[in-house]
């Protein structure tokens, strides 16, 4: 996913968040926020987290013969230690 589909993704969630509670307030916007819970965006889904933390699956590709072909998937989470 490139900056674009983030950035999308983060103001649809804004505006989402906003036109719930029909307000800017902080507090408020952050309530709908961590409401939501899971979002399908523009790079895929969004898990939102009650702690306010943001998970999402990693998708890596490769070419292959002149093609995207999606890598295999490791089930193991990566630290926040990690590089």
């Amino acid at each position: 996913m490139g900056f674009a589909a983030a950035g999308y993704d983060a103001v649809r969630l804004l505006a989402l968040s906003m036109t719930e509670v029909k307000s800017f307030g902080p507090t408020e916007v952050r309530a709908a926020l961590l409401a939501i819970g899971s979002f399908n965006g523009a790079g895929g889904v969004i898990s939102l987290k009650p702690d306010g933390n943001v998970t999402k699956k990693l998708r890596l590709l490769q070419v292959k013969d002149g093609r995207f072909v999606d890598l295999p998937q490791s089930n193991q989470p990566l630290s926040e230690s990690s590089p």
